[in-house]
């Protein structure tokens, strides 16, 4: 499901606590990346940046300990969650068997060519 236009309120309106996941290659990509998550009402943003040529992911450990029944994460892009479609899957499927719901924030371009902010749920 895609929605156009959604206001970070929705997030709220059935409670739990709304986090927020990310990756990054450098602090200031990082502060760019974040900026949606903060709009979106994000109260906690985990961040993974690369340590040398492997990405560790202890905020996603973290992220993964601290979300409980009832809480939503919003996602930048589904890569966050893994390089392949089968381990993006899996880390979903793992956090929806807890009851957490994850939202993917994506950049489409409309048909005029211009680019707007979509959920997908």
């Amino acid at each position: 499901m895609t929605c156009g236009v959604c206001h970070p309120k929705m997030f709220r309106e059935n409670g739990g606590r709304v986090f927020g996941y990310m990756t990054a290659d450098t602090p200031s990509h990082a502060v760019d990346t974040a900026k949606p998550l903060y709009f979106m009402g994000c109260e906690h943003i985990f961040c993974d940046l690369p340590i040398g040529h492997v990405r560790h992911r202890p905020a996603f450990k973290k992220l993964h300990r601290a979300v409980r029944h009832g809480d939503r994460i919003i996602l930048p892009s589904l890569k966050v969650l893994g390089s392949t479609p089968a381990t993006q899957q899996q880390r979903m499927a793992e956090f929806e068997a807890k009851g957490i719901g994850i939202f993917v924030l994506t950049d489409q371009p409309n048909r005029a060519g211009h680019s707007h902010l979509a959920i997908v749920a």
